[in-house]
Formats: C-alpha cells, sequence, structure tokens
C-alpha cells in the first residue's frame, strides 16, 4: 500500500493530511516528544476524538495512533470549520521502551502517552572505588 504525504493549508493552520490509495484521508496529529530520564513522554493533540475511539498499539517496534473526531451534524451544512475526521500516526520504537509498563491518558482532546525506559536503557552511574 503506497502512502502519500501532502500538506493542506487551512485557516492559517498547515495540518499533515496522509492519503492512501483507497482515498481515504487520515490526519496526522502534532506531536510533541519529550525525554526524561526514566523515559519519553508523547503528546499528541486529537481535538474531538472521544477516548472510546482511540486505539495504540505496539507491534514489531511500530507504535501506531488512531483515533475518530468529530461527529457528522445532521441538517444542511451553512458554514464548517470542524469536519469529522480521522486521525493515525505511526512511529519506530527503539528497543530500550518498556512495553508492558506504557500507559495513556486522554483529556480535553490531547493524548498523553507515558514509555518508559527498559532498566538496561536507563542511564547508569559508575562510581569509582578507592584502592587501599
Amino acid at each position: 500500500m503506497e502512502n502519500k504525504e501532502m500538506t493542506v493549508q487551512s485557516g492559517g493552520n498547515i495540518e499533515k493530511v496522509e492519503k492512501t490509495r483507497n482515498g481515504k484521508h487520515y490526519f496526522v496529529p502534532p506531536v510533541d516528544i519529550l525525554e526524561y530520564d526514566d523515559g519519553l513522554t508523547l503528546v499528541a493533540d486529537m481535538p474531538g476524538a472521544e477516548k472510546e475511539s482511540i486505539s495504540i498499539g505496539i507491534e514489531n517496534d511500530i507504535l501506531v495512533i488512531e483515533g475518530h473526531g468529530g461527529v457528522a451534524a445532521s441538517g444542511e451544512n451553512i458554514h464548517r470549520e470542524f469536519e469529522p475526521r480521522e486521525y493515525h500516526r505511526r512511529f519506530q520504537l527503539n528497543e530500550g521502551i518498556d512495553r508492558e509498563k506504557a500507559s495513556a491518558e486522554f483529556h480535553n482532546g490531547v493524548l498523553t502517552l507515558k514509555l518508559p525506559k527498559a532498566e538496561a536503557a536507563k542511564p547508569k552511574q559508575i562510581k569509582i572505588e578507592t584502592r587501599h
């Protein structure tokens, strides 16, 4: 399946859209990734999404975030600035992430995903012993 990425400008904001071969559009949510000594925190903006619509999975070192945002309104559309959208984002993970301890929270359209480092990947200090 061939993926093409394009940038769409709407209302002064730039949104990335990933278009697949079957013509379906996915919005790529903007993400901040913060690194700490004990792991990574990923913060993704997914306005309009419901917690129940979000799917997060890790398979073969690929983190996949998907979700659905917005509700299609009935009635005649006179003006619309936000449309229902499908969110999709993928990341390559390294072996230093403890997948079993990953956790996620979703509040007010913001997904916060915590990816702790595996013990072997955490920085360690080596103490220098003194000989007597």
